[in-house]
């Protein structure tokens, strides 16, 4: 379950920094 969290945290948090990067 901890691993679930962690991926799902992980994921939203890679695409926020990804989507600033794009500027999109």
């Amino acid at each position: 379950l901890i691993l679930a969290i962690v991926l799902v945290v992980g994921v939203r948090w890679w695409l926020k920094r990804r989507g600033k990067a794009e500027a999109r």
